[in-house]
C-alpha cells in the first residue's frame, strides 16, 4: 500500500471495494470486520451491494473510518456539510484489498510500537483493539469519534487511570465508578459532578487498603470534608505525617478549623499549609516556639515584633524572614541579642551595620569588653543615651582596666571610663582610636 496517500485530518476517503466477495453479505462483513459500517446500518447496505456484478468494484465514501455514503458520487454542497475543502477529484481513492493487508500488518507493528505512529485512517477498529488489548494507554491515540462504550470500559477495567485521556463528555458515573474501581487514583480525573460520596469513600478504601503506595495522595481529589476529617484518622494511623496531609490537601476550601487543629497537634510543621483563617494566635505562637522558621507563613497580621523575636530566639535563620519594615536598629540589636549564634549578623542589612545607631553602637561596645558579657537591649540603650555601666574589665589600647564604669560621650563618639579605684575618668581607645592616633585612615 502506497505510504505517501494525502488522508487529511478528517479522515475521508473513496473506498474502492476490490477484495473478492461471494455476495452482497460477504461484502458487508469485509467492510464490518473493518469497522466501516456504524451499528444498525448493515441492512440499509444490503441493496445497494446487490446492484453491482461480480465484476464491478461498489465504491463508497468514507468520514471518520465510517461509511457515509453508498456512492461514488457526492455532490459540493454534501462536501461542505462535512467542512471538507477538497473537490471531489481531490479526494483520495483507497482499496479495501489493500486496507485489509494492512490492517493485518498493522495489528503486528502495533506489537512493538506506539499506535501514535499510525495514521488516523490506518487506526481502524481491528487496530485498535489490538493496541488496547498490549497497552490500554494507547487510547490517548485513538480518534474521539473511534471511541466507543465497549473500548471505554474496556480501558478503564483495565486501567483506571486511563479515564484522564476519555473526552469529558463521553463520560458518565458508571464509567468513573469502573475506573475508580480498579484504581482509586483515578479520581483525580473525575469530574466533580460525578464525585459522589459514594464514589469518594470507595476510593478512601482503596487508598487506606494500600500500604504499599503513598496512597494518602487521594485527599487531594476529595471534595467532601466530613469524608477528610475521617480518612486523615486513619493515615495517622498509618504513620503518614500531619505535614504530608496538609499539603496534600490542595483545596483549601476543603479543611476546617477542627481539621487543622487535628493535624498541627500531630505534626507543627503541617501549619505551613493551614489558610490563613484557620491559624489562630495561639497557634502561631505554638508553631513558632517549636520551630522559628514556621514565621514564615504566619498571616501578615499576626506578625509583630515581639512573635518575630520568639521566632529568633528559637531560630537565628528567622531573621531571613522578618519583614523589612521591622528591621530597625533597635529590633536588630534586640535580635542578635536574642539568639547570639554569630550567623544572625550576616542577616543584618548593610545599612544597619554601617550606620550610626544604636547596632552598630553595641558592635563597637563588644570589642571592648572582655570575657562574655550578656547585656539586655535595656542596658545596651543606657548606655547609648549617655547612662553609665559598671563592667568587670574594659579594654583601653593594650591597657585592661578592672570594675570600672563605662559611658558614652555622644558628642566626642567616644567611649569613656572611670575605673572606682581611682575615680579618674579616661577616655578608652579602642582599636579605631590606635589606628587614628597612628595616622592610619579608617
Amino acid at each position: 500500500m502506497e505510504t505517501n496517500i494525502d488522508i487529511q485530518e478528517k479522515n475521508y476517503y473513496f473506498l474502492i471495494c476490490d477484495a473478492p466477495a461471494i455476495d452482497a453479505k460477504h461484502r458487508i462483513d469485509q467492510l464490518n470486520h473493518m469497522g466501516f459500517i456504524a451499528d444498525g446500518n448493515k441492512e440499509n447496505m444490503v441493496n445497494y451491494f446487490q446492484r453491482f456484478s461480480k465484476s464491478k468494484e461498489p465504491v463508497v465514501f468514507i468520514f471518520q473510518n465510517k461509511i457515509r455514503n453508498l456512492s461514488a458520487y457526492m455532490d459540493q454542497p454534501e462536501f461542505d456539510k462535512l467542512g471538507i475543502k477538497q473537490s471531489f477529484e481531490q479526494i483520495p481513492r483507497l482499496r479495501l484489498s489493500e486496507l485489509m493487508k494492512q490492517q493485518f500488518e498493522d495489528m503486528e507493528f502495533i506489537g512493538y510500537n506506539s499506535l501514535e505512529l499510525l495514521p488516523d485512517y490506518r487506526k481502524t477498529v481491528g487496530v485498535c483493539r489490538e493496541a488496547i488489548r498490549i497497552d490500554p494507554y494507547n487510547i490517548r491515540h485513538i480518534p474521539d469519534y473511534m471511541l466507543s462504550k465497549d473500548t471505554i470500559d474496556s480501558c478503564v477495567c483495565i486501567e483506571g487511570n486511563t479515564l484522564q485521556y476519555i473526552p469529558q463528555e463521553r463520560l458518565n458515573a458508571g464509567i468513573c465508578l469502573k475506573a475508580v474501581e480498579n484504581d482509586y487514583m483515578a479520581l483525580q480525573y473525575v469530574p466533580f459532578k460525578f464525585k459522589s460520596e459514594e464514589l469518594c469513600r470507595m476510593a478512601v478504601k482503596g487508598a487506606v487498603d494500600d500500604t504499599k503506595n503513598e496512597s494518602y495522595h487521594v485527599l487531594a481529589h476529595i471534595p467532601y470534608t466530613f469524608i477528610c476529617n475521617e480518612v486523615i484518622r486513619q493515615f495517622n494511623k498509618m504513620s503518614v505525617s500531619g505535614e504530608a496531609m496538609a499539603k496534600t490537601i490542595v483545596n483549601k476550601e476543603v479543611m476546617s478549623a477542627g481539621m487543622c487543629d487535628k493535624l498541627f497537634e500531630w505534626d507543627h510543621n503541617a501549619y505551613k499549609h493551614f489558610p490563613n483563617l484557620y491559624k489562630s494566635k495561639e497557634m502561631t505562637e505554638k508553631a513558632i516556639a517549636l520551630d522559628g522558621i514556621l514565621l514564615a507563613y504566619a498571616p501578615p497580621k499576626q506578625i509583630n515584633e515581639e512573635l518575630c523575636l520568639s521566632a529568633i530566639k528559637n531560630t537565628y535563620k528567622a531573621m531571613a524572614v522578618v519583614p523589612v519594615f521591622l528591621k530597625n536598629p533597635d529590633f536588630c540589636l534586640k535580635a542578635v541579642l536574642a539568639n547570639r549564634n554569630a550567623g544572625i549578623k550576616n542577616l543584618v542589612p548593610m545599612e544597619i551595620k554601617n550606620g550610626k545607631n544604636i547596632y552598630s553602637f553595641n558592635e563597637r561596645l563588644e570589642k571592648i569588653l572582655t570575657g562574655k558579657v550578656n547585656l539586655t537591649f535595656e542596658q545596651v540603650r543606657n548606655l547609648y543615651s549617655g547612662g553609665s555601666q559598671t563592667f568587670l574589665e574594659v579594654k583601653s589600647g593594650s591597657k585592661i582596666y578592672s570594675n570600672s564604669s563605662l559611658f558614652y560621650d555622644k558628642e566626642l563618639n567616644r567611649f569613656l571610663i572611670a575605673p572606682t579605684q581611682s575615680g579618674n575618668i579616661n577616655q578608652v581607645l579602642t582599636k579605631d582610636d590606635l589606628n587614628r592616633k597612628k595616622g592610619r585612615r579608617i
